[in-house]
């Protein structure tokens, strides 16, 4: 197996990476929640995901010097911890869609990749991330599940749920699904899936922010607000929605959009809005935004990673962009493409997910304020997703499952 190889661009350096079937009846507590009164929830044992933890735990070996303030220094930047395969399903393998990560608690979100309207959640532990372990592993048979964030002791998902589970069933294919997942002390989902259909071809982000949980649709479909108890409290339309984020600094809110569009809006008032137009991308394809301090981070595509500013009290221009390399050896170009990014606030790190091409691990540059590369993690696998905590990296890769990375610069 190829082993994954860390580049610091900044100097020359290469680092070798040496069951049981329950009903849950779903309450109808909302006269506006059109749900089937009944979910079928597949609670796996836990040493299914304990059997698809491989664990790599290995340190960097570094080849290079690095010069600090004139000193040199021999660093360990990285270091792979583990893979988490992906759920299976009826002999079909569903893909990590989306993770959270919360007290030391990882939730990894799957979703089947064809018609089957398939999903599920990972649970883990990360409390010892040289060992990190199962909590609990769910499917749900009729719910694939795009987005998870966690809060106020609940997951909150935005996916699509089977049109013909809905009561009364549902005809069209608009059936864009919220839901909402009660937890446990210990982190554990409990109880039932409680969704609600909203407008919309399909679900595609979600964000949580001071009690408030903020659900994103595509196609024909709406930015809507519910409380923590899941009751809806606002709905705005925004067609082909891709991402949101929430700068929970500047009180600002962002949705990326596919029709050449970032929606800016102060957090209590979503309709007083600035639109920045961005260049064209491809219709359908999933992509994230992030805050980065006073600024928007925006995966772009084949356009890379594009650095803006936020608009709160200044022009939301373009700063800066990283376009993607226009080849790769033995790489189709359509999977040389930025899909996802993520600031870390934990040690000012921003990590990029750019399917074939790796991860690209950006820092600012205190002189100009601005972003620079430092680094590329390359791994077998194309990258769609990402998010970065504390010291750590996860990172989503289609049908190969979670890879969990460890990051010491």
């Amino acid at each position: 197996m190829k082993k994954p190889i860390f580049h610091f661009l900044s100097f020359l350096v290469i680092i070798f990476l040496s069951s049981c079937e329950k009903q849950i009846n779903e309450p109808n507590s909302q006269e506006d929640i059109v749900a089937n009164n009944s979910e079928d929830i597949i609670e796996l044992p836990e040493s299914n995901l304990a059997n698809r933890i491989i664990f790599h735990n290995r340190n960097a070996s570094i080849v290079a010097t690095q010069s600090i303030d004139g000193v040199e220094t021999v660093t360990d930047p990285i270091s792979h911890i583990a893979t988490v395969l992906p759920l299976r399903h009826q002999g079909k393998t569903l893909h990590a869609t989306h993770l959270d990560i919360t007290n030391n608690r990882a939730y990894i979100s799957y979703a089947s990749s064809d018609t089957s309207y398939v999903g599920g959640v990972d649970v883990i532990n990360t409390s010892n991330i040289q060992n990190p372990r199962s909590l609990t592993s769910l499917i749900y048979t009729n719910f694939k599940v795009n987005a998870v964030v966690v809060g106020s002791s609940r997951m909150f998902f935005s996916g699509t749920r089977r049109p013909s589970s809905f009561t009364p069933a549902v005809t069209t294919a608009e059936s864009a699904t919220f839901g909402l997942h009660n937890l446990n002390s210990s982190g554990r989902p409990s109880g039932s899936l409680r969704t609600t259909r909203i407008g919309g071809y399909n679900g595609t982000d979600i964000a949580f922010h001071n009690n408030k949980v903020y659900f994103l649709s595509g196609n024909n479909g709406r930015l809507t607000v519910f409380n923590t108890a899941g009751v809806q409290q606002d709905q705005h339309v925004v067609d082909d929605g891709r991402g949101i984020a929430v700068s929970s600094t500047s009180n600002r809110l962002a949705i990326l959009t596919g029709n050449s569009k970032i929606m800016l809006s102060g957090i209590t008032n979503l309709q007083q809005q600035t639109v920045l137009h961005i260049p064209d991308e491809t219709v359908g394809t999933k992509r994230n935004i992030d805050f980065f301090e006073d600024k928007l981070i925006v995966a772009s595509g084949r356009r890379g990673l594009m650095v803006y500013a936020d608009g709160n009290n200044v022009p939301a221009v373009l700063l800066q962009q990283f376009p993607m390399p226009v080849s790769q050896p033995g790489v189709s170009s359509s999977e040389l493409v930025t899909r996802s990014v993520s600031y870390n606030p934990d040690n000012g790190l921003v990590v990029t997910a750019n399917g074939a091409a790796g991860l690209w691990v950006f820092r600012k540059n205190n002189a100009t304020q601005l972003l620079e590369l430092v680094g590329k993690i390359s791994t077998p696998g194309s990258f769609n997703y990402v998010k970065s905590r504390g010291d750590l990296i996860f990172a989503a890769t289609a049908d190969g499952g979670m890879q969990i990375f460890r990051i010491n610069m």
